[in-house]
């Protein structure tokens, strides 16, 4: 069970990055996050629960180094989260110095032949208790190696716990108050789960290496099956909840979106955000909307958040929030409301004689006649066709 949970969860983890990571860049390090738990967690089956020397010797101490990024990548998506920033600084990098000493100290055994590994595969599931004595790595013992990473991610979830708290109490008038709410429980939530989590993993870690494995195999098998459901539980809980996603974001000044224009015409009145809007994005989405209205970028097919997010110079994440949460419209039915009205008013104009209603619809920003017919199908109950001839008959 513990080796599907795991495979499921790197599946909506990479469908989660995916997707996500042009809106919230920030999320990237969260599925990084549980796709290095899951593969943890596989290896973890492979070693305790699994018969087959090639799997064991394919994961068992290869992924070892990227176990200490966990508490970097944890703590880059809470901060980045909280604070509203994407990206790392260059003082960030101290947070990968235990991943790279780790590395450099397993690279012989990575180097070694696939034979010398199925070898040690081999000897694992003979004598799991096996591991207390073996040394692959040129700095740390395998028992150091475990107390060291679970130490380490333990001092990073208490560090968060604390952050987040802290933050509660010093938190910005000017993020919208609900989305606040969402995300503030969920990051708690999260971090709650993982403390409880890695606590049994260290008390796990300390019966394994004092006691002998038998006596600690079924307390073991208990909380990594409760890891394995936590995991699927949260990845799955960002798929229903993607406003979770869109963090903590807090509004930019209204001048910062200015000459944003390639003729350098101002597209935003000079006024700041009220701090009393009960909608802090309210003047944000006023902006969107007479970006759309004039510049009309859905008329590109290939046109996405990105590209407003680019053009107005704020993050995609923003961008998405106030679609979505301030306009109360997804983006696609959003795009595709627009590329319809343009296209009806095209028909009305009588454009139909300059251009095909094929035309009108590539015209209007779709990118097959299928798509249009389909759209306007939706949009209006009628076929363009149809939606002529009735204005026709008027």
């Amino acid at each position: 069970m513990l080796l599907y949970f795991s495979a499921l969860t790197i599946l909506l983890s990479i469908i989660l990055a995916i997707y996500n990571w042009r809106i919230n860049k920030t999320s990237v390090f969260l599925s990084l996050f549980f796709i290095i738990m899951s593969l943890y967690g596989i290896t973890h089956y492979f070693t305790v629960y699994g018969k087959s020397v090639i799997n064991l010797a394919l994961f068992f101490n290869n992924i070892s180094p990227f176990l200490l990024l966990l508490g970097p990548f944890l703590y880059f998506y809470v901060r980045g989260t909280i604070l509203d920033k994407q990206g790392l600084k260059w003082q960030d990098s101290i947070h990968f110095l235990p991943f790279s000493i780790h590395l450099i100290g397993v690279t012989p055994y990575l180097l070694s032949s696939f034979e010398f590994k199925k070898n040690i595969a081999f000897n694992i599931l003979r004598d799991i208790d096996s591991m207390k004595i073996m040394d692959l790595n040129i700095f740390f013992t395998v028992p150091q190696s475990f107390i060291i990473r679970t130490v380490l991610f333990l001092a990073y979830v208490i560090y968060l716990i604390g952050f987040v708290w802290i933050s509660n109490s010093n938190k910005n008038k000017k993020i919208p108050s609900k989305q606040y709410s969402i995300t503030y429980r969920w990051l708690l939530f999260l971090l709650l789960i993982l403390l409880f989590l890695i606590i049994n993993f260290f008390l796990v870690t300390i019966n394994y290496l004092t006691e002998s494995s038998i006596r600690v195999d079924r307390y073991s098998k208990m909380i990594h099956f409760v890891a394995g459901i936590s995991y699927l539980i949260l990845s799955i809980s960002l798929l229903l909840f993607p406003q979770i996603l869109y963090g903590m974001p807090v509004p930019l000044k209204i001048n910062s979106l200015k000459n944003n224009d390639p003729k350098n015409n101002e597209i935003v009145p000079d006024t700041q955000i009220n701090e009393n809007d009960l909608e802090p994005f309210y003047e944000l989405t006023e902006v969107i909307k007479e970006y759309l209205n004039t510049e009309k970028p859905f008329l590109n097919p290939d046109f996405s958040l990105s590209d407003i997010s680019l053009a107005l110079n704020v993050p995609q994440h923003h961008v998405a929030y106030c679609i979505n949460n301030v306009l109360n419209v997804r983006f696609t039915k959003l795009k595709s409301e627009l590329r319809i009205a343009h296209a009806k008013e095209l028909l009305k104009k009588g454009k139909h004689f300059d251009y095909t209603i094929n035309g009108i619809g590539q015209s209007s920003g779709f990118s097959t006649r299928s798509n249009f017919y389909n759209a306007f199908k939706i949009e209006t109950g009628l076929t363009p066709t149809e939606f002529l001839n009735q204005i026709e008959a008027s």
